[in-house]
């Protein structure tokens, strides 16, 4: 086992270690001790880590460096841990032990290492990436939009400050020829056609409006006197009635006849 796995893997699970020194095989006890006890002797260093799996390198030889990089909680080389940490390993005094490293740890500044393997940047998931991209689709359509609007904008304007821009002399002379067209139109017109059109069309509109209230009137005026008409008849038919002697009177004038027959005179 490789002597920096075992200190991280302490440092980072002390139940698991404490366990493995106490009820482990005594093979894997016994390389434990010696491999942390070596560790912490004046000739080890620390190097650069790597965050990713989260094991701590050492150099096993003095002097001897990592380049690697480790991003983004860099683990200084070169440094003596048994200036620290004089305590010797063993299954009996592991917590101290581990307390020792735990302060080595904060004086040298590697306590953003440990806290970044303890707890690593997670990846956005493909829920969150979505959403970013998404969001992001909806920024460029939203500014597009605002651009073509802005362009319709000054277009319109353009033209409205192109025209206010104008010269007066030209609108002026626009005007003068506008006016001039409806004058010679109104020449070219023989003398009292307008007169004759105007009075033609309004009587087609008089027609028009009261020609058919007219004759309606007519009609109605004609049934009426029907009407009146036949309820005089009417009256002068039904005026008459037949007498106790045989005798009628019709309208104003009643002849009585012998035999009781009725006779108009």
């Amino acid at each position: 086992m490789h002597v920096g796995v075992i200190l991280f893997y302490g440092v980072l699970f002390p139940q698991r270690l404490a366990s493995l020194l106490e009820n482990g095989p005594k093979r894997h006890r016994l390389k434990v001790v010696h491999s942390c006890n070596a560790y912490t002797s004046p000739i080890a260093s620390l190097g650069q880590g790597n965050h990713a799996k989260g094991v701590l390198s050492i150099s096993r030889k003095r002097g001897k460096e990592r380049t690697e990089p480790m991003e983004p909680f860099p683990c200084p080389s070169d440094v003596n841990v048994a200036d620290s940490v004089t305590l010797k390993l063993s299954p009996t005094n592991y917590f101290a032990w581990k307390n020792l490293m735990l302060a080595f740890f904060k004086s040298r500044s590697l306590s953003g290492f440990v806290d970044g393997t303890l707890h690593p940047p997670s990846k956005p998931s493909p829920l969150a990436e979505s959403l970013v991209l998404e969001e992001k689709r909806r920024e460029e359509e939203e500014e597009r939009r605002e651009l073509m609007r802005r362009d319709e904008w000054d277009q319109k304007h353009t033209q409205q400050r192109d025209w206010e821009n104008e010269p007066e002399q030209e609108r002026l002379g626009e005007f003068v020829r506008e006016q001039e067209r409806v004058r010679e139109w109104e020449q070219e017109r023989p003398e009292g056609e307008w007169e004759r059109e105007q009075e033609q069309e309004r009587q087609e509109n008089w027609k028009r409006e009261w020609g058919e209230e007219w004759k309606s009137r007519e009609e109605q005026e004609r049934q009426q006197e029907w009407d009146r008409e036949r309820e005089r008849r009417r009256q002068w038919d039904g005026s008459g009635s037949v007498g106790r002697s045989g005798s009628r009177s019709v309208g104003r004038r009643s002849v009585c006849t012998r035999g009781g027959r009725d006779r108009t005179v």
